[in-house]
């Protein structure tokens, strides 16, 4: 699973009250993404989050120089995550990975992930979710387009709030 020592890896985890999972998943995913030999930076987007979510980032962060916490006012897991592909393109990110805080994303996916990269322009690690299939094309479609709207100079960032 070895990555070029000149290829950045950013991952994107929006958070929102998820104190009682995100030691657990950042436990369990920056072993894996350490191993990928690629630059890693975690950046964990903190969604407003009213319980000790942010707290925690911060210990796991003082702990582990790849972890960046930014905060921002609640304005929806999309907002978050837009927040986040902005910040790792800005700073020359080769990939972006967008992993969940709650834990339905399995690391153990990652490697055979990591090791088609070069395979696709786009690719995705799909989340432990069993009805995940069931989205909508029509729904995945307006995702798609809407991402490429908001990551595009000038785009508008659309989000809900919790």
């Amino acid at each position: 699973m070895s990555g070029s020592p000149c290829e950045s890896l950013h991952v994107v985890l929006p958070v929102y009250d998820e104190e009682a999972s995100i030691e657990r998943v950042c436990a369990e995913w920056l072993p894996v993404l350490r191993g990928s030999g690629a630059e890693v930076r975690l950046r964990a987007i903190n969604d407003g989050s009213r319980d000790r979510s942010r707290e925690l980032l911060c210990r796991i962060a003082e702990r582990n120089p790849e972890v960046e916490v930014t905060d921002q006012a609640n304005r929806g897991h999309g907002a978050s995550c837009v927040a986040g592909y902005r910040a790792a393109i800005a700073s020359g990110a080769d990939w972006i990975l967008q992993i969940d805080s709650d834990g339905q994303c399995d690391p153990g996916h990652f490697p055979a992930l990591w090791a088609a990269r070069h395979e696709h322009r786009v690719f995705g690690l799909a989340g432990a979710d069993p009805g995940a299939h069931l989205v909508p094309a029509a729904r995945r479609l307006l995702a798609a387009v809407h991402l490429a709207h908001t990551l595009a100079p000038g785009g508008d960032e659309i989000g809900r709030a919790h």
